[in-house]
């Protein structure tokens, strides 16, 4: 498994390589889903698996310059932290599973 490797998951996960997943993600007019969110969930065969959910509503607006940011599709999102953080601790570091066992 490679490097680009990851997880699509709309309700099923499948392994996939990024041009798949692009695929999917890409309207047959080249339109988009209005937000995309990636988080990684594990690792897997020294790969990250990545979770994708994304809208089902599609778009072919690009926004650019000042309006680009915070509304562009792609939402990267962080492990989840632990229970004990509070506001304001340090970010502790976190080890994503292995989910080959």
């Amino acid at each position: 498994m490679s490097s680009s490797s990851f997880a699509v998951v709309p309700n099923i996960a499948v392994l996939a390589d990024c041009h798949a997943v692009a695929q999917q993600l890409l309207g047959p007019d080249g339109s988009f889903p209005d937000w995309i969110n990636i988080a990684p969930v594990g690792v897997l065969g020294g790969a990250t698996v990545l979770e994708i959910d994304c809208a089902e509503r599609l778009t072919s607006q690009l926004l650019v310059g000042d309006l680009a940011l915070p509304f562009e599709p792609f939402h990267l999102l962080g492990p989840s932290l632990p229970p004990e953080y509070q506001d304001g601790d340090p970010l502790p570091k976190v080890a994503l599973p292995d989910l080959s066992t």
